[in-house]
């Protein structure tokens, strides 16, 4: 009778597996159709084929949150929620995250901000690494002048996806509001390396130009002002920020100088040539910093350790005029024009350096 028993489960067990297997591979195929026809803009044949799907596998995940997207896309926001609730409240882990991330989209998208933001944490503490929960967040707590909050979230997502070009252009943005120059123009130079187009890189490149001017005022041909943040002296750079405060002056009495000289005129430098001497001063500086932290920084990390070896391998200037060439500076890209063997060797050198990184 033992025998029977375990033969009868035995058997059981056999068809289970071989109906699954049978099921899974036609569910995921019309999973993948819909899609297709999703992104087609034919929506109501993607929703028959997502049903097809759920017909045969009712807890299939990726075909709960297709469909829940999918009514997203008609606004048809009561429907949208019911399937990602279902994979929320189920907890079903191949989609649990992209639900949260969806939901706490539409909650935000409703002026619903209390409950945007518990959605996306919950994502993120439930579910899968996600790098869009976290930038979502970052969006929503920006939104509510959360400024501190929302770097953290920005940085999670940064570390899960580094060349995320809206991370680095908003993390740069609310260092600025905050008034620290090197947080704020670091992240945005790496903005305009990897987004060299559209309505984001003026602003980018304004706010930077705005940032290196901060707390410089010129009272006349001799004499200058200089407003130092004092958050800015305690901060993680606060060598680069005495640098970025001083650097004008220095700069303009470099001038002066030469000037009084030669007892000629000298032209004020373009604000392309007063951002490769600036960062000149500021990569060499960040290379020789002895109170840099030696572990767990990201900002050191990432930042200052790509534009440390950026400038020890001798890239400086040709980085520098491709970031303002990004920011809509036509002198800039002249000198592009005419260094194409400098710029290939920095293209050479950036892939390079982040290959190692890996």
């Amino acid at each position: 009778m033992l025998r029977n028993l375990l033969l009868a489960l035995f058997a059981t067990l056999i068809f289970t597996a071989n109906n699954f297997a049978q099921t899974k591979p036609a569910a995921d195929s019309l999973i993948v159709e819909g899609i297709r026809l999703h992104d087609a803009g034919q929506y109501q044949q993607a929703l028959k084929k997502f049903d097809q799907a759920l017909d045969i596998d009712k807890n299939n995940g990726y075909a709960l949150f297709e469909k829940a997207n999918t009514y997203y896309t008609l606004k048809d926001t009561k429907k949208a929620l019911k399937y990602l609730d279902i994979i929320i409240d189920k907890k079903i882990q191949e989609s649990y995250s992209d639900a949260c991330y969806l939901k706490g989209n539409l909650l935000d998208e409703q002026g619903k901000s209390e409950e945007a933001i518990a959605t996306y944490r919950m994502g993120i503490k439930n579910g899968k690494p996600h790098p869009m929960l976290h930038f979502n967040l970052g969006i929503t707590l920006m939104g509510q002048k959360k400024y501190d909050e929302a770097e953290k979230e920005y940085i999670e997502t940064l570390k899960l996806r580094p060349f995320h070009a809206s991370s680095h252009y908003y993390l740069g943005m609310i260092e600025a509001e905050k008034g620290l120059k090197v947080k704020a123009i670091l992240p945005l130079y790496f903005f305009l390396t990897i987004e060299t187009e559209g309505e984001r890189t003026g602003k980018a490149w304004g706010t930077i130009q705005r940032t290196l001017k901060a707390g410089y005022e010129e009272k006349d041909a001799r004499t200058v002002n200089i407003n130092l943040d004092p958050d800015a002296l305690n901060d993680d750079f606060k060598s680069g920020e005495m640098i970025l405060s001083l650097a004008p002056v220095m700069f303009k009495t470099l001038r002066d100088q030469l000037r009084d000289s030669l007892n000629v005129e000298i032209p004020e430098p373009t604000a392309t040539e007063n951002l490769v001497q600036t960062n000149e001063k500021l990569f060499q500086m960040l290379g020789e910093d002895k109170d840099r932290p030696t572990s767990d920084n990201f900002w050191w990390d990432f930042y200052g350790a790509y534009f440390i070896q950026l400038h020890k391998d001798g890239h400086t200037a040709t980085a520098s005029q491709y970031i303002a060439w990004s920011g809509g500076e036509s002198d800039a890209g002249k000198w592009l024009e005419r260094h194409e063997t400098e710029i290939n060797a920095f293209a050479k050198w950036y892939d390079n350096y982040w290959e190692q990184r890996k």
